[in-house]
């Protein structure tokens, strides 16, 4: 049975390179962990988001990138930044700032 909800992109469940926490041994607790704080972060950005004004310029590369710092940045290093390399998963950079603009 093939799991249909991993992407080819994806970090593998395994690979815990650029982990901060470092009892988050496996990938059950590493998606538990990550669940919560996404759901922080989407409290945190999306509400505020909502009220904001029709024609004003919010989904920014900054902001982008600071709602990704608050859902993954006490679980993994790599938070809030860009893929700059392959790295040890050999998952290709998909975009840059200059393109998210």
């Amino acid at each position: 049975m093939t799991d249909k909800t991993k992407t080819p992109d994806a970090t593998p469940g395994d690979d815990a390179s650029g982990l901060i926490q470092k009892q988050l041994i496996d990938r059950r607790a590493r998606n538990a962990a990550e669940l919560d704080a996404i759901s922080l972060a989407y409290d945190k950005h999306i509400f505020k988001a909502q009220g904001k004004r029709a024609g004003t310029q919010w989904l920014t590369d900054e902001f982008i990138r600071r709602v990704h710092l608050d859902m993954f940045g006490e679980i993994w290093e790599w938070a809030g930044k860009y893929r700059n390399s392959r790295g040890r998963q050999n998952s290709k950079p998909i975009y840059s700032g200059n393109e998210s603009r």
